[in-house]
């Protein structure tokens, strides 16, 4: 990699010239930092005994983004080089590595040298205290660099590290709009941005699209308006019921959905204290009898519980319903974007009256001030709310940033 990959990308190939040692990029969705930031560890990786780091969220993010991409990316290359897919690590013959770690264990990171560390979705870091505390000592014994890269998430950590990287030496900022991607550069590009302009909130097109530093310290669900979304609407026994399910044992949270032609309607909730699967499974099949119906759960549930022999998934479906869910859980901002989406257009309606649990979370759920993360006090809250958004992000799922409405 002696000369630039980068042949058609004009912000890319400035990032990659600057010779700042830190550098922080605020970008738009679908600008191409998965493709930047794996040529700059590959780059890294050239010199011998190199210990590199690519950070995301969480693990399975990680995975998810990179893991394949760096692998292929290598092999593409012709570089000998060996994996160790339990630890997501990466080794070259002149034995340096890259290996995908997650920002929910900084501890892992603990007393190594690093050369070169990628901190992706950095906003979406519960806090900066990997990078304080961790990563930033660890590169100190190599002089090693960092890249910061993340779609803005409100004026956090993410933030003040970009106004930081103005002024300070050593430093450099950038901000980029999804527009500044030449593959959006074309009349198919624009088209898209304009449908996602139209598909998405004001707010969050301005944070996802034109990597604006929105204001989050109000509520999460900003486009739930109990005048606006409410319908009396009941159970109708000729159309099966859809559950949205969240997983937590006290409270267990069931938002009780059917569609109808011009909405997917909430008649119903469950809110069990101290219960489990199996119980909501029977609460629902006495509530609705003969009645067929899916579950869309945090998926999760695939995984075996403590107390059980058997998944979540497995007892829902020993239970005759049918489950749909992908492998992981779709992102918190996309299923926040998606229900806020769903509620401007009226696509989604709800029985505020039979519903109470369900609308205290919609309409009290806030931010912590200056973050993007849930201001949670009350273990009770937000459960509810998350069995929302799994049935309706399934129903109304944000593919590229657009969401996608079956009644449009």
């Amino acid at each position: 990699m002696a000369t630039s990959p980068i042949t058609n990308h004009p912000a890319q190939l400035e990032i990659w010239r600057d010779p700042a040692r830190f550098k922080v990029l605020v970008i738009g969705r679908r600008w191409g930092k998965t493709f930047l930031l794996r040529e700059m560890m590959l780059k890294a990786s050239e010199t011998p005994r190199s210990d590199i780091v690519y950070i995301a969220p969480t693990r399975q993010q990680a995975k998810d983004v990179m893991w394949q991409a760096l692998k292929d990316r290598a092999s593409e290359l012709g570089w000998k080089y060996w994996t160790n897919e339990s630890e997501l690590k990466v080794k070259r013959r002149n034995k340096s590595t890259i290996q995908l770690v997650s920002a929910e264990k900084p501890g892992r990171l603990r007393g190594r040298g690093l050369s070169f560390a990628a901190l992706d979705e950095y906003a979406e870091y519960r806090t900066a205290e990997i990078w304080n505390e961790v990563v930033r000592p660890a590169l100190s014994d190599r002089r090693g660099q960092a890249v910061f890269a993340a779609t803005p998430k409100g004026m956090n950590h993410l933030y003040e590290l970009y106004q930081a990287g103005k002024v300070e030496q050593n430093w450099s900022s950038w901000s980029f709009t999804t527009l500044d991607s030449p593959f959006f550069q074309t009349p198919e590009g624009r088209a898209e941005i304009e449908e996602a302009k139209r598909n998405l909130s004001e707010r969050d097109f301005k944070q996802e699209y034109e990597a604006s530093f929105e204001s989050f310290s109000g509520r999460i669900y900003h486009a739930f308006d109990r005048g606006k979304v409410h319908d009396d609407r009941g159970f109708d026994p000729n159309l099966p019921i859809i559950i949205g399910q969240d997983f937590n044992r006290s409270p267990m949270s069931s938002a009780i959905y059917q569609r109808h032609k011009d909405a997917l309607v909430q008649i119903d909730e469950l809110f069990l204290h101290y219960s489990n699967t199996e119980e909501v499974c029977r609460v629902i099949k006495d509530r609705y009898p003969g009645v067929s119906g899916f579950f869309r759960p945090d998926a999760t549930g695939s995984r075996k519980t403590s107390n059980s022999s058997r998944s979540d998934h497995e007892i829902i479906r020993s239970y005759g319903f049918l489950v749909q869910t992908g492998a992981s859980n779709p992102k918190r901002v996309d299923r926040w974007a998606a229900v806020n989406r769903a509620f401007e257009k009226g696509l989604v309606k709800i029985n505020t009256k039979k519903c109470t649990h369900t609308v205290k979370d919609l309409e009290t759920l806030v931010y912590k001030e200056g973050t993007c993360e849930p201001d949670v006090r009350d273990p009770m809250a937000g459960h509810m709310a998350d069995a929302v958004g799994y049935a309706v992000y399934k129903e109304f799922p944000i593919h590229g940033g657009l969401v996608v409405s079956s009644y449009a």
